[in-house]
């Protein structure tokens, strides 16, 4: 064997292995997207709640609202213990934020989870499962096949870890969700795992025959910051901690998940 050949092999190992926990981080959400049958870009995400299309009341007035905030909030991932897990590692952050004593598998263990089995085809497709409006769907690990929770379970339980003082802030202005960040608030937003809106939807009826409008591609973080161009969040798909995301498709992309978005009140 010759010494070109082998200073190529070793060359090749490592380049693989630099590339090896990212794209662990990437296969579990291109394994949901296979044999899914789209229903359109223009589908969005319906949560089971009427928005709070209400005034935020705090104390920064349009003149004083800061251009740029950031609060720092030690980051965690959902790798590789909770594969399908970016909410409950987002409010596990948040917790951790706020000092309280609960761990992510406390939250995990207390978070509410729609168990309805899933029914489908061969081909992968999906005709009943769980309503994430509900609780957790499907498996958090990844050994079997997850989709997550949207913003009222989450809500919920932080109400029930933080003496009542969650604040559902889904269904208002993107500025409004600002405000809470210039409050050194932290906020957990469902947007899609490349922050750009999604094209890939499916569907399936929940046990109450209700029709779940969904993307595999949803996924929540924990927003940390702003300025006019940008947004700043603790991812925890790839654990990066105040990563710098657009501003604009970031927004266009929570609009399609429902405008959700949870933090709290003091």
């Amino acid at each position: 064997m010759s010494r070109l050949y082998l200073l190529s092999l070793i060359i090749l190992l490592i380049f693989c292995a630099a590339c090896a926990n990212e794209e662990h981080a990437l296969s579990t959400i291109r394994d949901r997207q296979l044999s899914m049958t789209s229903v359109g870009p223009e589908t969005k995400v319906s949560t089971s709640d009427k928005p709070n299309t209400f005034k935020i009341h705090n104390d920064i007035s349009e003149s004083h609202f800061d251009k740029e905030h950031h609060i720092d909030v030690p980051v965690m991932s959902q790798y590789p213990e909770y594969v399908n897990g970016c909410e409950i590692t987002s409010l596990a952050m948040l917790s951790t934020y706020l000092k309280l004593p609960y761990d992510r598998q406390d939250l995990i263990n207390m978070l509410a989870k729609d168990v309805t089995p899933r029914q489908g085809g061969q081909d992968g497709s999906i005709d009943v499962w769980g309503d994430p409006n509900q609780g957790f769907v499907g498996d958090i690990t990844g050994s079997d096949m997850g989709y997550g929770v949207y913003h009222k379970p989450i809500r919920d339980l932080l109400a029930h870890i933080y003496n009542d003082h969650a604040l559902d802030m889904t269904g208002n202005e993107f500025s409004e969700v600002e405000k809470q960040v210039a409050l050194d608030h932290p906020v957990i937003i469902w947007t899609t795992s490349n922050f750009t809106p999604s094209n890939e939807w499916v569907e399936w009826k929940a046990k109450d025959g209700s029709t779940i409008h969904a993307t595999f591609e949803e996924h929540a973080v924990l927003l940390v910051g702003y300025d006019e161009e940008n947004v700043y969040v603790n991812n925890p798909l790839n654990g990066k901690k105040a990563e710098k995301i657009a501003k604009q498709p970031f927004i266009e992309s929570w609009k399609q998940l429902g405008k959700q978005a949870v933090t709290y009140v003091p």
